[in-house]
């Protein structure tokens, strides 16, 4: 900003040094009118207009980039919001998400615990089968009802088709 300063107060000191060596009358012509005047009073009205110019230029810029920068900082803040959106969302999913682990574990527990009795049982059934006298289940026993071969069990039938 003091750049600027400076170079204005340069501007106005060459200014005002053309107009005190420059002081013969002029005739200007605006539209329709036509004016004689000091060259002085010309180029200090000329001056002041650039000033003047330079002044709503400088205005409007800094308008526009208050505007940028509103526009900015709603885009921002909107991104925030979306982003703390976001971030709830995921909050409220770990939360389900610890939840339904908290309920798979006693669901292991229980599951477990199910195990362990039915180990405890077939432990139980183990013992009482060891506990049984072996004579209760005796090979031999077995093999007298049962053919052992396929000859024991087409014998019958060659019974049945020589009678036949």
């Amino acid at each position: 900003m003091q750049v600027y300063i400076i170079i204005a107060l340069a501007f106005a000191i060459l200014a005002v040094g053309f107009t005190v060596q420059n002081n013969a009358t002029v005739t200007i012509h605006i539209l329709t009118h036509t004016y004689q005047t000091s060259i002085a009073w010309v180029a200090i009205v000329s001056v002041f207009l650039g000033a003047l110019l330079m002044g709503i230029v400088d205005i409007l810029i800094r308008l526009t980039r208050r505007g940028k920068k509103k526009e900015v900082a709603q885009a921002n803040k909107n991104k925030e919001e979306e982003t703390k959106e976001t971030f709830s969302a995921y909050e409220r999913k770990l939360e389900v998400i610890q939840g339904e682990i908290v309920n798979l574990k006693s669901e292991i527990q229980r599951i477990n615990m199910k195990l362990s009795e039915i180990e405890e049982k077939t432990r139980e059934n183990v013992t009482e089968e060891k506990e049984r006298p072996s004579s209760e289940y005796s090979v031999e026993d077995h093999t007298e009802i049962s053919p052992t071969t396929t000859e024991d069990f087409q014998q019958p039938i060659r019974e049945v088709e020589e009678e036949t």
